[in-house]
Order: structure tokens, then sequence, then C-alpha cells
């Protein structure tokens, strides 16, 4: 089950075992994820250069991932169990303009 809350700017969501979230691009948000509890895989690819990074974060590393504008991103759950992200993001949603944009990551 996925749960979802949202506040300004900031908010969590869940992520069950082996399912993927994002896949998307901001052209000019910029998020930051903690990882609360489970563990996950994180890959970001630059739009311009095509180029990916990867990163495994799990609960306690205490790892703040930046999603920059222009980096498209996804997180998959690596994990046994249901994984739980901690979101920040530098504006707040407008809902006429949500600055999100579909792009297949993983």
């Amino acid at each position: 089950m996925r749960k979802f809350c949202w506040h300004k700017t900031f908010f969590s969501f869940s992520i069950d075992s082996g399912a993927v979230r994002g896949n998307h691009y901001h052209k000019h948000k910029t998020e930051w994820f903690l990882v609360i509890k489970g563990k996950c895989e994180i890959v970001v690819e630059d739009m311009k250069t095509k180029t990916q990074e990867s990163i495994r974060v799990s609960e306690g590393d205490g790892i703040l991932v930046s999603m920059e504008p222009g980096k498209a991103h996804a997180v998959r759950n690596i994990g046994s169990d249901e994984l739980i992200l901690f979101a920040l993001v530098n504006e707040v949603l407008d809902q006429n303009d949500p600055d999100t944009f579909s792009y297949t990551v993983l």
C-alpha cells in the first residue's frame, strides 16, 4: 500500500518491495531525499549528457540525496520491506504547473 503525505515544501512517501517510483525530471524544482526506513537504489541521469549515477542508500545512513533540475531520477526499493522516504523541495507545489516531466530511468 502506497502512502503519501504532502505539506508545502516537504513530503513523505512509501514504495513497496521491488517497486520503482519517479522516472521523471524537473525543469526548475530541486528535491532532496532521505531514507527513513528500508533500503533503495536511486538512479539519476543528466538530461544533457545522458550519463547516469547510482547510489544505494539505507535507513540510518544519514545521506541526503539531491535531485537537481535537469536530472531525471527514479527510486527502486531493493529491500524486502516497505521503503519510506522523506523529501524536501525548494518550492511549493503548483497544481497548475507541477514541473514534473515523465522520463524513464529505471
